[in-house]
């Protein structure tokens, strides 16, 4: 449950307007590109088309997208952000963090940070996915994901009573969110607090 709470709080950025269907956005994207000479353009019609891509269910074909909007704007932090995501969905941790460290070159943000921890947790590298949690609390102090992200790391090493206080506050910072409440509440069933975790489960 830890870990699959942990995988999703990875956030997939898309700030693209897309037309009525997928299919219509790889149609114009496609039409687009063949007339588009500002790197912008190309840039812009890409990152659309690559997330047009992903919905459709054609991984291959929106990295090769993701990686050409990159190519005319190397500054297109969200389209780093996406392709990490797309490689992390593929289990391919390393090159996923490979991309979001390729983003936070250009701007450090807490998306980035945040799916690097996640990245690197899953390919056993707990330490720098604890320093990844800890900066996206330093720059978005008001955020729960990095606290739950902290509290399943702190369980998958045996620090239950870390976890306990990691997955609380991630539930006072977001107390709507009934995903957080079950965190706890498993944090405290591990930790032996079996009213405490019936009292986060309601």
């Amino acid at each position: 449950a830890q870990e699959a709470a942990t995988a999703q709080r990875a956030v997939f950025v898309d700030t693209s307007n897309e037309p009525r269907t997928d299919e219509e956005a790889v149609s114009m994207c496609t039409r687009g590109l063949e007339k588009a000479t500002a790197r912008q353009d190309i840039a812009d019609l890409q990152f659309r088309l690559a997330n047009a891509q992903v919905r459709r269910g054609f991984p291959d074909l929106a990295e090769a997208a993701f990686r050409a909007c990159v190519e005319a704007d190397p500054r297109r932090i969200d389209a780093f952000n996406n392709l990490g995501l797309l490689l992390l969905r593929r289990y391919d941790y390393g090159a996923a963090a490979a991309e979001f460290r390729r983003g936070l070159e250009v701007e450090e943000t807490a998306e980035l940070l945040l799916n690097l921890g996640v990245a690197v947790e899953h390919a056993g590298h707990l330490e720098e996915a604890k320093r990844c949690y800890e900066r996206v609390i330093t720059i978005a102090p008001n955020d729960s994901r990095p606290h739950a992200n902290l509290g399943a790391l702190a369980a998958k090493r045996g620090e239950l009573q870390d976890a306990v206080a990691c997955h609380r506050k991630a539930v006072e910072l977001n107390p709507e969110d009934p995903w957080l409440s079950f965190n706890l509440g498993d944090a405290l069933e591990e930790n032996g607090d079996d009213d405490g975790a019936v009292r986060a489960y309601e």
